[in-house]
């Protein structure tokens, strides 16, 4: 095993646990016998002070006693001559000795007995005591020299004391007898408190006895696995594939795993003691590492140390250069010393197998924007040809054909609409592949009317009933998605349904869930009674290009995209695309998918403004009107001023932008149709420099092109465009947009019409043909009561909210798609001031709202929606 990475381990001996276990043992029997002894020690001294006090008492009694008989001896003396002793001044002596060997006795029994708490009989009788001393005291004091008379009246008064004394010593001895055996007894108490609290004290201290003998074992147990842990971590530091380096704050290396010594190509043991920077750091990072080292170690400041894994360039001691990962980290050794350890790991093929990726990618990128650009392409430029192709035979006056030329005509026809539907299906596709919606706010529910709206001449046409069913909670809400890829798998599950289901029933329900706490969710059921589906061939009809077996279906077949548009759309969305069915029983289509409420600020549609319908049959106009055709291709350029002249209007031409912005500054046309992808100049840079000045600036100017992005149209209509046309048109759609225009009547300047009330007329004629009257009455009042309420207010805008531009964008798209495309006009110039915050242009704005909102209500008689 290499140096320093473990040390010998050696078990701590039991012998020193069994020693201190023993010596605590000895130390609790020391302390109980020293008890034992400390009571006998107390016992005596107490006996010793108890016997002094009684001996204190008594002797106060033996001492009045003898100056009692001596004051008594004095006296007989003194009255019987005949007595052979004879009294002297002796003899009064002696009893003034005894009298003072009395006088110390009482004192000192008074200052023994003031030191206890005394009853009060016994307190009395020491205070007469005291009064009697005294007063004994002044008799004897007043001898002065022998005198029987005075001694016998001494001794009188010492006579009438005798009671006293006695009642002193009586109960002084039995108050302190009281006191001692009340002090035996509370010694007694204390002495077996302190027995109980040595007896817990010892078991106290057996028990943490045990418990050290215990933790030592754990102890034991630790260290051997702390021992064994070290081994294992030594031992994978070894078995590593990265390298370990591990240096103090000098750089100096005290470990080096064999993964080091592998990429580093140095013996481990070498590397101990040397520096770290000599080693394995680039001459062009020297510098760098050092002042880091020097940064660290002075003030702890970190740049890669604790940052993670860092890439870096590394150098081997023979001068070779490697891509190296590093990651290090602090500690401190046995010593509490701060350390680095390094993990290194060479990831130069990681690096080279990296870069090689990076090159796949950017090269499958590079193929998918020329993908992208190859569909857009051919996009316009299949398109383009079809169109020309689609006018053409608009072209031909089928009255003058024969039956048989007239089917081949109509072959023709169907041929070219087949053809542009393939075309659409494939760029559907491409774009659900490519969208980036995820962030726009729509509502499903309201997709789902106007899809149900939609396709309802279909549903009639095949004798069928499509039902519309909208349940749950949150039906009105606005959410964050992709209306885009919502919009189409919805349209193709239930077009597909009632393009193969003949005098039978279509039903779409939408069932919401708020799912009470965070997300909800929306599932979406199309169910129909035609055909059905084998199901052997549930999972085909999914991929492209696969339609359903000859005879199983009514009509003729699709293209083989829709479900695989629909499938690729829910997917989008999150979901998942499920189907039930069989043969005679019809088809159930289903798909559940997330829903996340907009915030509160966003909750607003944000679905691009939709273009003017046109209704398929042509609507012809009684106003011959001035229309600029630009094109810059020569058949197509042909071919649309060929329409434009036999629907009775005038046509002029221009090949590019630039021809047509010179010729619309010089003649006032009524009608611009623009093609959009041109040279020289394109088109929606055209429309820019024809509205900024010139005659034609106030003119209908509508986009023809081969790009069907709504992306792109709502770039169009930022342009000034005022409709989008894709290609390939139509007759029908050309005679439609015409007569739209030519009932809007533009001025001569943009934006800025005055109407007549059969301009109105002639855009509810413009839609009747598609809804009927009723309908079209109520699209128009439903768009013109989008317009906010504070912009036809009569008093001038002071401040710009969210909540008016928003408005104003939702109006502006209402009003352009039931045709009122001057009152569109007017409220789409108002929400560019408001986002400006332009209030000067948004008050004179709303000046012109206002006139044509009540010119359009009281030309068509639909009353204040206000």
């Amino acid at each position: 095993m290499q140096k320093g990475l473990a040390t010998p381990y050696r078990s701590p001996k039991r012998s020193v646990a069994i020693v201190l276990l023993v010596f605590l043992v000895l130390t609790c029997i020391a302390l109980v016998v020293s008890a034992q002894s400390l009571r006998d020690r107390i016992d005596a001294v107490r006996a010793a002070d108890s016997d002094n006090m009684g001996w204190l008492i008594s002797q106060l009694d033996v001492d009045y006693k003898a100056i009692l008989l001596a004051a008594k001896g004095y006296v007989i003396a003194t009255r019987d001559p005949s007595l052979n002793e004879i009294t002297s001044a002796d003899d009064f002596d002696d009893v003034r000795f005894k009298f003072d060997i009395f006088y110390s006795r009482v004192d000192t029994v008074l200052a023994a007995m003031t030191r206890y708490d005394l009853p009060d009989e016994l307190a009395k009788a020491l205070d007469q005591l005291r009064e009697a001393r005294a007063s004994l005291t002044t008799m004897i004091d007043a001898i002065t020299t022998p005198d029987r008379d005075k001694v016998l009246a001494f001794t009188r008064e010492l006579q009438q004391s005798e009671g006293l004394i006695r009642d002193v010593t009586v109960l002084s001895l039995q108050y302190q007898v009281g006191q001692t055996k009340t002090a035996r007894t509370l010694e007694k108490a204390h002495l077996q408190r302190f027995w109980l609290q040595s007896i817990f004290l010892l078991i106290v201290m057996i028990s943490a006895s045990l418990l050290a003998a215990r933790l030592w074992r754990e102890l034991e147990k630790h260290t051997a696995w702390m021992h064994r842990a070290s081994g294992t971590i030594s031992k994978v530091i070894q078995a590593t594939l990265n390298a370990v380096v591990v240096t103090d704050l000098d750089g100096r290396i005290l470990l080096a795993n064999a993964a080091a010594s592998d990429i580093f190509r140095m013996p481990a043991d070498d590397m101990l003691g040397e520096n770290i920077g000599d080693l394995m750091v680039p001459d062009h990072m020297r510098a760098k590492h050092e002042a880091g080292m020097h940064r660290f170690k002075t003030t702890g400041e970190k740049k890669i140390v604790g940052a993670g894994p860092v890439r870096l360039d590394a150098r081997r001691p023979d001068g070779s250069d490697f891509q190296a990962e590093l990651s290090i980290a602090t500690d401190t050794d046995l010593d509490g010393n701060p350390i680095l350890i390094g993990f290194i790991r060479d990831i130069s093929d990681m690096v080279a197998a990296e870069n090689k990726l990076r090159e796949a990618r950017d090269e499958a990128e590079r193929h998918a924007d020329a993908k992208t650009m190859f569909l857009a392409t051919m996009s316009h430029e299949m398109r383009t040809p079809l169109h020309g192709v689609t006018a053409s035979l608009d072209l031909i006056d089928a009255d003058r054909l024969t039956e048989e030329d007239r089917q081949l005509l109509r072959t023709a026809q169907d041929c070219s609409d087949r053809a542009l539907e393939q075309i659409n299906n494939v760029l559907d596709i491409t774009r659900l592949g490519e969208r980036r919606d995820d962030g726009e706010t729509f509502r499903p529910a309201v997709i789902a009317r106007e899809i149900a709206s939609e396709l309802s001449p279909l549903a009639k046409e095949n004798g069928n009933l499509l039902d519309l069913q909208i349940t749950g909670v949150g039906v009105e809400e606005c959410y964050i998605g992709s209306p885009g890829a919502f919009s189409r798998a919805l349209y193709n599950l239930v077009g597909n349904a009632l393009k193969f289901t003949r005098e039978g029933r279509v039903d779409l329900h939408l069932t919401f869930d708020d799912g009470h706490i965070g997300d909800g969710k929306l599932t979406v059921d199309v169910i129909d009674n035609g055909p059905g589906i084998a199901p052997e061939d549930h999972e085909r009809i999914f991929r492209e290009f696969e339609t359903g077996r000859p005879g199983e279906l009514f009509g003729p077949q699709g293209t083989g995209l829709g479900l695989p548009i629909v499938r690729i759309a829910v997917q989008h969305l999150g979901g998942t695309l499920g189907l039930e069915s069989a043969p005679g029983k019809g088809s159930r289509f289903s798909f559940e998918i997330p829903l996340r409420p907009a915030p509160e600020e966003q909750n607003t549609d944000q679905s691009p403004p939709a273009e003017p319908l046109f209704s398929d049959d042509v609507t012809s106009t009684q106003t011959a009107l001035d229309v600029l055709v630009v094109d810059d291709s020569e058949v197509n350029l042909g071919l649309m001023c060929e329409i434009v002249r036999r629907l009775g209007h005038r046509p002029a031409m221009a090949r590019n932008g630039k021809e047509a912005i010179d010729v619309a500054n010089q003649t006032a046309f009524d009608v611009i149709l623009m093609d959009v992808s041109m040279p020289v100049m394109r088109g929606d840079e055209a429309t820019r420099g024809i509205r900024k000045a010139g005659l034609s600036r106030g003119a209908f100017i509508a986009a023809v092109t081969a790009v069907s992005d709504p992306e792109r149209t709502l770039d169009l209509h930022e342009a000034g465009m005022d409709a989008v046309l894709t290609k390939p048109t139509k007759r029908a759609d050309i005679a439609n947009l015409l007569a739209v225009a030519a009932a809007t009547n533009p001025p001569s300047d943009h934006h800025q019409p005055v109407m007549s009330s059969s301009h109105y007329a002639g855009v509810l004629d413009a839609l009747e043909p598609m809804f009927g009257e009723a309908k079209a009455r109520e699209l128009m009042t439903a768009a013109l009561a989008d317009i906010p309420a504070e912009i036809i207010q009569s008093d001038p805008l002071q401040q710009v909210t969210e909540a008016l531009i928003d408005g104003l964008h939702k109006a502006a798209g209402s009003t352009a798609v039931v045709g009122l495309n001057e009152l569109s006009g007017h409220l789409l110039e108002a929400e560019r001031a408001a986002d400006r915050g332009d209030l000067e242009t948004l008050n004179r704005q709303r000046e012109k709202i206002g006139k044509a909102l009540s010119d359009c209500q009281d030309a068509l008689g639909l009353g204040n929606v206000a």
